[in-house]
This record gives C-alpha cells, sequence and structure tokens, in this order.
C-alpha cells in the first residue's frame, strides 16, 4: 500500500470511530488585547460598619485592604446607559501610600472579550483609617452591541510609577492578594439581552417534573436533575428538543457550558445529535436552591435508524483562556448517568 493510501486510511478511521467521545478537555484561545472601559469616578463613602453587599468576595491585599464584595445597580445592566459598580473596602492598617484601582470586566469570564479601567479613588486611601469601610463608585458604560449575559468582574491594588523628573522613582507596585478560605475572586454583572428585557429562562423555587430522573452531581455547583424529551418517541427528521433539569448547590464563579451527546447505547457507533451550547441564562447567574429549565432543539438525521440511544449529558468550561476543563460528576444515591431517547419508525 502506497504512503498516500495509509494516510487517507488513516483519515477515516479518526473520522468514522468518533463516539461519544467527549470534546477535547484543552482548548488553545488567543485573546486580544483588552478595550478601555468608559467609566468615571463617583464619591468615596466612609462607613463604621460594613454596608449590605449583593456578592460577597473577601480578598485581602498586603496587610493593608480586604475586598469585601460589590454591589451592582441597576440589574441587569442595560448596555448604552449609565451603571455603578460599587466596591466595598475594609482599611486593615494604614495604608503605606495613596492606591490605584485596577478593574476587569470579562464577558462570560472569557478574556478574549475583556474591558478595563484603572482609577484612584476619590478620597486617597493614605487617607483611610483602620477599622473603617470604604464603598469606592465607578460609574460605567458598556458598549450597546454586546452580548447580553453575565460578565466577571475582578480588581486589583497597585501604585503609579512617578514621574520621570521625580528625585526618586517610586516603580509600578502590586499589593499581593490572598484569598479567604470560602472566598471568591470575582464578582458577577448581569447584562441585559435587549434593553431591559431579562433572560427568558426564570428560577423556580419547585423541582419540575422530568420524564426520566437522573441525579447526577457535578463538582460543587450543579445537580442534574433529569431530562424529557418531547414527543416521546421523537421522529426521524422532524423538530423535535430535550428540555434538561438542573438545580443550581452554589454560585459559580466561571462561565459553564454542557455538552449533549446521543449516540448508540452500545458506544460504539455515530453519534446522532452532538451539542454544545451556553444556557439561555448563562450559569454564572444562576442562583443556590433554584431550579432551570434548559431547553435545547435537535432534529434526528432521517438516516438514523429506530430504537433507543443513550443521552449524555456533561458540564465543562474555561479555567483559563487556554484551558477547558470538565466538571467532576457524581451519582447521588439511587441516581443513574444516562437517559434514554426513544427513536420511532
Amino acid at each position: 500500500m502506497s504512503r498516500r493510501r495509509v494516510i487517507v486510511a488513516a483519515v477515516v478511521v479518526i473520522v468514522v470511530g468518533h463516539g461519544c467521545a467527549r470534546p477535547p478537555r484543552q482548548q488553545q484561545v488567543q485573546a486580544p488585547a483588552p478595550k478601555g472601559l468608559k467609566f468615571k469616578v463617583g464619591a468615596t463613602s466612609e462607613l463604621r460598619s460594613a454596608p449590605k453587599v449583593a456578592e460577597t468576595l473577601g480578598v485581602t491585599f498586603g496587610k493593608e485592604l480586604l475586598l469585601v464584595g460589590i454591589n451592582v445597580s441597576p440589574s441587569p445592566v442595560v448596555k448604552g446607559k449609565p451603571a455603578t459598580l460599587e466596591t466595598v473596602w475594609k482599611c486593615l492598617v494604614k495604608p503605606s501610600r495613596n492606591w490605584t484601582f485596577w478593574t476587569h470586566i470579562d464577558h462570560e469570564g472569557r478574556w478574549q472579550q475583556r474591558f478595563n479601567g484603572d482609577h484612584p479613588p476619590m478620597t486617597p486611601t493614605s487617607k483611610w483609617r483602620p477599622g473603617m469601610h470604604y464603598v469606592d463608585r465607578l460609574v460605567f458604560v458598556l458598549p450597546p452591541d454586546l452580548p447580553g449575559g453575565a460578565y466577571s468582574v475582578s480588581m486589583g491594588v497597585y501604585a503609579v510609577p512617578a514621574a520621570p523628573s521625580a528625585k526618586k522613582r517610586l516603580g509600578t507596585a502590586y499589593l499581593p492578594e490572598k484569598m479567604a478560605a470560602g472566598s471568591v475572586r470575582r464578582g458577577t454583572i448581569a447584562v441585559a439581552f435587549s434593553g431591559r428585557e431579562t433572560p427568558r429562562m426564570p428560577a423556580e423555587q419547585r423541582e419540575p417534573k422530568v420524564a426520566q430522573r437522573l441525579g447526577v452531581r457535578f463538582g460543587e455547583e450543579l445537580l442534574l436533575v433529569g431530562c424529557t424529551a418531547r414527543p416521546s418517541p421523537t421522529q426521524r427528521g422532524k423538530p423535535a428538543s430535550l428540555e434538561i433539569v438542573w438545580k443550581c448547590l452554589t454560585r459559580s464563579i466561571r462561565h459553564r457550558l454542557i455538552w449533549i451527546c446521543i449516540g448508540d447505547p452500545t458506544g460504539k457507533g455515530a453519534k446522532i445529535f452532538d451539542n454544545v451550547h451556553r444556557p439561555a441564562l448563562p450559569v454564572i447567574m444562576w442562583e443556590p436552591g433554584r431550579y432551570y429549565r434548559d431547553k435545547v432543539d435537535l432534529t434526528i438525521p432521517s438516516g438514523a435508524k429506530p430504537g433507543k440511544y443513550r443521552v449524555l449529558i456533561w458540564v465543562y468550561g474555561a479555567i483559563r483562556p487556554d484551558k477547558l476543563q470538565f466538571l467532576p460528576d457524581k451519582l447521588t444515591p439511587g441516581g443513574k448517568r444516562e437517559a434514554t431517547l426513544e427513536l420511532g419508525f
């Protein structure tokens, strides 16, 4: 057999022998340079006790500052209109200098679509007093052409270099950050999809009914309750849907993707449906203790053979721009890992 035939045969084997295998664990993504954020600095408030925050973070910067949490108003943020980001700080010891705060806003936690802005608080940190709380306000405007969804927000502290004419150059200095046990590094900004319209995936307090109960826990974040195929049995070549019911256990700090694979029960045949998607309401915006229905439209190829097919559902997300990783899954007592899709004649 010639070398050319060997290469062609190898390619055929790779393409055909591709059952319900997971997507690759790693994916290289090139992140463009971040864009500047249009903002103005608001007044700084000094408080003796900690004010209420919508999201508690808990990041210590050096021995000087504690980032308590954030508030965002309005929520969801309307693109093209002013919104206010309040960061609540606690002064631990007398700050050694006037620090500058940097702010990153990333679309659904992805660094590929980042907006950043640096500013010193209106009340310089050198005047902050130990034991007091301070609310730093940043009024920003997100461009109208941005997608709706969840944006992660993170802050840092650094010193701006002194002017070249200064006798002693200060040099850039970053306050080292440290996470407290159980704390979160990034907050979340919800952005409306169009105008003031919120995503059409409401949170539910009661568990919805499902045709097939599963019971798979993904990490500490999500519980896969079950799913329902409509119609059932599903007809080849005709529109159908798969409704997946989730329970949010703890708030996700990263963007998550849902992968659905429908294939031969033996695992040897080709897939008849393969889908990776973001839910209508991003997982990073789900509320702990609430249920969510993730609906996926599907059309089974007309050439598929009638019978029962296994349905596999996984969760994965970006922990860095260049790396995707599956959330570990664990069966709950009495649960099962796979659902079944019945394909009619």
